[in-house]
């Protein structure tokens, strides 16, 4: 993973009116990418408010999340594979037990060369070649 070269950099977000409330009464988080700010950011209800996660990768772009608790993360320069683990999730932070309640760690990570393989590969298996 290629870190962006601030990560540091600040995020404003204004939410728009009634989305306080649809996410106080939507149990769901919300999993944005920001290409140009480099960033994967997950938004969720805390009980009081609206809570903003965010981790740096340069040029955060295609997502993909699975019903098994898998999320695919394409960047500029590869594709990462994350898992959840609700079991670690509380006690990730230990300044905050008890606060987060999916933890997504990093599981395989494919670069460009590879996938490009796989996909040649693939389509010669489907073709019988």
């Amino acid at each position: 993973m290629i870190e962006q070269k601030d990560p540091n950099r600040m995020i404003r977000c204004d939410m728009q009116p009634g989305f306080f409330e649809w996410m106080r009464d939507h149990p769901v988080s919300l999993a944005v990418t920001t290409y140009q700010a480099g960033k994967l950011l997950f938004l969720g209800w805390n009980g009081n408010t609206v809570s903003l996660h965010a981790k740096n990768f340069s040029k955060a772009m295609g997502l993909d999340v699975s019903e098994n608790g898998s999320l695919a993360l394409a960047t500029r320069d590869e594709i990462r594979l994350f898992r959840n683990d609700p079991l670690l999730a509380p006690d990730c932070n230990p300044n905050k037990p008890g606060y987060y309640d999916a933890l997504f760690l990093p599981r395989v990570s494919y670069l460009p060369a590879t996938c490009l393989r796989t996909i040649w590969l693939s389509s010669r298996m489907k073709s019988g070649l």
